[in-house]
């Protein structure tokens, strides 16, 4: 599933990426914009995959992603992933990368991202 998640990204292929999701409205975010501590939390909404499709889909940019120090937990049909990812524009060769949390289902017989926690790393 990991390999069909950085395999989509890399080729632009966003119909790939989204058969993975369990829906397309589930928790989806990064942690850039949460509300600070003198902020109210009564309108954090964590389902913004849109804002993820508009940049790695919808830009008509190319990125290059890799998984590293995956580690996966499972019990049954749920499972987590936790995992550094260094994604590369291929334009510009701009990187990011960080640290990300994906929570997983097994739906029918396949693992299903039902949500996706990440956070930047500064760069050096």
């Amino acid at each position: 599933m990991l390999e069909n998640y950085t395999q989509s990204v890399t080729n632009g292929d966003e119909k790939r990426f989204e058969s993975l999701l369990l829906q397309p409205d589930i928790p989806f975010s990064s942690t850039r914009g949460l509300p600070g501590p003198d902020e109210s939390i009564t309108t954090v909404d964590t389902r913004n995959y849109a804002a993820f499709n508009a940049v790695i889909f919808a830009s008509g940019s190319r990125f290059h992603q890799q998984f590293h120090n995956v580690k996966i937990e499972q019990v049954g049909a749920l499972a987590q992933a936790s995992l550094d990812y260094v994604t590369t524009e291929d334009a510009t060769g701009s990187v990011s990368y960080g640290w990300k949390v994906i929570h997983l289902l097994k739906v029918s017989g396949n693992w299903k991202i039902a949500s996706e926690f990440y956070t930047g790393y500064p760069l050096a």
